[in-house]
């Protein structure tokens, strides 16, 4: 089962996809941590392709 969630920013999608997957017992992945490198100086985008 594949379920994508798309809105703004802000807009929930991330507390919806958790309560989700604790609902339907299913695992759920932020695009935020496949799209954006996460440091410690910040977050930055990655490097081109």
């Amino acid at each position: 089962m594949k379920i994508r969630i798309i809105g703004s920013c802000g807009s929930g999608k991330s507390t919806l996809a958790k309560e989700l997957s604790v609902r339907c017992g299913i695992p759920y992945y932020e695009l935020d941590n496949v799209i954006w490198d996460r440091n410690a100086e910040g977050v930055k985008y990655p490097e081109p392709i």
